[in-house]
């Protein structure tokens, strides 16, 4: 089993965290303090370390601190090469309020976020975690483009190529008058790329799929009755070049390619309704986080590899029971977990084990080991 983990964290200018460092970290690690303390940008910190970029805000000038005109990150990634062999890599991510963004991997500079997810993966389960199946279907697209991304490493460049070939055709689509063999060059490409791209999705769908029925049998039963599937973003009982062909007009019009693999989704429902319709914010919860264990089943079971757990506020719209069946999960996937509480009592006696346990208390940007 290849286990990452995140072994330090250094902090500087991160919303309310002037400074923070934090030299060892364990397999659990729980903050803990009052709401505003800090304990979220804690796990952001991590978060930039994985992808880059905040789980909070899309924007680069909110995460760094009001009277710093940067904001900087580094931490110590332990990989384990053999059971008694493992490399300790350093990672920083730095960005100002000027825009500029900057990543190192190993002391190398100009390293891609893609370098950054595939040594530590990442799975974040917070209040906004329902948002995966009451939001956008980007977001599912996102999530499934994850999975595919960790157990398939060609896939990325395929993903790359097949949105190069969807942009080259929605400028011509743009451009006004176009002769019908230059669009028909694009779409050949366009065509092959779509079929690679759904075929990963699908075979990873499949495997994804198999491993959230177990883990909800287990978290929410209530959910057996649960309906999946994936949407590869155009009716898959036609051809797909065939249909291109004949929707081309409308493209035209429309100007941009109105349906492909750029489309797709994966539809959640529960006895014939959206679950959205159907859930409560609890159990919306419950079936989110269900699904990013399920990603983690698959990562492990497929690439002997292990995710890095961000849970915030684990508490929150969670009875006892499921958040012992939460943890009882996350422990048996023998990941690395970063969790935020405002007290630590419960978390701390019933859902985690004490010798893989650290504590910290965040209190106004200060973080202390408890």
């Amino acid at each position: 089993m290849q286990t990452a983990w995140l072994q330090s964290l250094k902090i500087q200018g991160l919303r309310n965290i002037s400074t923070a460092e934090i030299p060892q970290f364990s397999r659990i690690n729980l903050f803990n303090g009052a709401n505003g303390a800090g304990k979220t940008t804690l796990l952001e910190a991590v978060h930039l370390l994985g992808l880059g970029r905040s789980f909070r805000s899309t924007k680069h000038k909110p995460i760094i601190s009001y009277d710093s005109h940067e904001t900087v990150v580094f931490g110590e990634i332990s990989v384990d090469i053999t059971p008694t062999t493992e490399r300790k890599v350093s990672v920083g991510v730095r960005r100002d309020r000027k825009g500029a963004h900057e990543i190192k991997v190993g002391g190398k500079r100009g390293s891609s976020p893609a370098e950054l997810a595939a040594m530590l993966p990442l799975q974040v389960i917070n209040a906004d975690t329902f948002q995966l199946l009451l939001g956008a279907p980007l977001l599912r697209r996102q999530f499934l483009d994850w999975g595919v991304f960790h157990v398939e490493h060609c896939f990325l460049d395929q993903w790359r190529r097949l949105q190069r070939s969807l942009k080259q055709r929605n400028s011509l689509l743009r451009r006004g008058k176009i002769h019908s063999q230059e669009l028909q060059s694009w779409d050949i490409e366009f065509t092959q790329l779509a079929a690679v791209v759904t075929l990963s999705r699908e075979k990873y769908f499949t495997a994804w799929q198999l491993a959230l029925v177990s883990i909800m049998e287990r978290l929410w039963p209530e959910g057996r009755d649960l309906e999946l599937a994936f949407y590869p973003g155009w009716d898959s009982k036609r051809d797909f070049a065939e249909l291109l062909q004949r929707q081309s007009l409308k493209d035209y019009d429309m100007g941009y390619t109105t349906f492909g693999p750029h489309r797709a989704d994966m539809k959640v429902k529960l006895h014939g309704m959206p679950v959205g319709d159907v859930l409560s914010r609890g159990q919306l919860k419950l079936l989110s986080a269900s699904m990013r264990l399920a990603q983690a089943e698959v990562l492990q079971s497929s690439q002997h590899k292990q995710c890095v757990f961000l849970v915030d506020d684990l508490p929150s719209e969670l009875d006892v029971q499921k958040r012992g069946l939460l943890c009882e999960l996350l422990n048996e996937l023998r990941s690395q977990v970063f969790v935020t509480s405002i007290e630590a009592r419960d978390l701390r006696n019933n859902c985690f084990d004490q010798q893989e346990l650290s504590v910290f208390h965040v209190e106004h940007g200060v973080v202390c080991q408890q």
